[in-house]
């Protein structure tokens, strides 16, 4: 499927190429910003004024003028070595052979190979960069491509500024509970009594993960919820403090999974705090996460927490032989 989907890619740069883009003028002024995918599971930088041809697709078009034909892609995959992935790209660029690694870098994250190629399209002769990185069975592609007037520029403020910044999504795997997480850039994890802590930079966000063996998403959330705010209150809090009224409770039935949705009134959110909780049912074992948030936090690093949406996985459900699994939402805002 994803040897398809890097064909696709290609495909698309080789369109980008052939076609020029819709123009958004004034573009030229270069500023990078932080990012991070959780749909490829990798963070870094990307130029701020690029466009992104669709939410986490990795793809950015820079479109200055009709005729500028800057992209740059930056995405990751566990389904093609770098080996096929430079036969893909002699393929689909019509090379005699794969290229040859031109340069060498060692990030402080990766260790990338740099290839060069060029193509003549319309008059117009593109210099298209790729540097690619291999680590933990996982292949990490940087690719940029634009007209020859731009590239000494481009080569140096994006390319190798973007390559210098790219890292993986921290992976947490809890093997005794049964499942793992995705973890943005600079945030920290520790485990305490079978409850994992990750918290953002200035604890501006905390995520709690645990697990609890009942098929009862609602009373597995304030379980866990009464757990881990004991922690942070230093006192004991029985359920009676996460009540919530019965005409507040949503349920949302699809195939394979049960949504209900939970609004709390426990009383510990300070004016403008979230409180979230979620419960995914997978064989008779609720996975709990709960939030624990500013508004402000969640709004500065509404990317980041992107990562957790796509980033935890259950380990029971990748046989494909669990029963129908449900889930619990929860969530209460001052």
């Amino acid at each position: 499927m994803l040897k398809q989907f890097w064909r696709i890619l290609l495909l698309t740069l080789l369109f980008m190429i052939a076609f020029p883009t819709s123009a958004q003028f004034g573009n030229d002024e270069i500023n990078l910003e932080k990012f991070v995918n959780p749909l490829f599971a990798v963070q870094g930088l990307r130029p701020q004024n690029w466009r992104e041809t669709a939410p986490n697709s990795g793809v950015y078009l820079r479109s200055r003028d009709p005729l500028d034909r800057t992209a740059l892609i930056i995405q990751a995959t566990d389904d093609i070595s770098r080996n096929d992935m430079l036969e893909n790209i002699a393929q689909q660029f019509l090379l005699d052979a794969p290229p040859s690694s031109i340069d060498s870098i060692e990030t402080d994250a990766l260790s990338w190979s740099i290839y060069k190629i060029e193509r003549a399209i319309s008059n117009q002769t593109l210099q298209i960069d790729i540097a690619l990185a291999e680590a933990d069975d996982r292949l990490y592609i940087v690719m940029m491509q634009t007209n020859q007037i731009f590239y000494d520029l481009l080569h140096a403020e994006v390319f190798f500024a973007v390559l210098n910044s790219v890292a993986p999504v921290t992976i947490i795997a809890n093997e005794a509970e049964g499942y793992e997480i995705s973890v943005p850039d600079s945030w920290t994890s520790e485990t305490d009594d079978n409850i994992t802590t990750i918290s953002s930079p200035g604890n501006q966000i905390i995520v709690y993960i645990g697990t609890v063996d009942t098929d009862d998403g609602e009373s597995a959330i304030v379980q866990i919820m009464g757990q881990v705010l004991s922690q942070v209150l230093s006192q004991v809090l029985s359920d009676e403090d996460f009540a919530y009224d019965a005409d507040a409770v949503e349920v949302d039935v699809f195939d394979r999974f049960t949504v209900v949705t939970i609004d709390f009134q426990d009383g510990t959110s300070a004016t403008g705090a979230v409180l979230r909780g979620v419960a995914r049912i997978v064989d008779g074992v609720s996975y709990v996460t709960i939030l624990d948030g500013t508004l402000e936090g969640i709004r500065a690093r509404s990317d980041e927490l992107l990562v957790f949406e796509g980033g935890f996985t259950i380990d029971a459900l990748l046989s494909g032989t669990t029963n129908p699994e449900a889930e619990a939402t929860s969530e209460a805002s001052e």
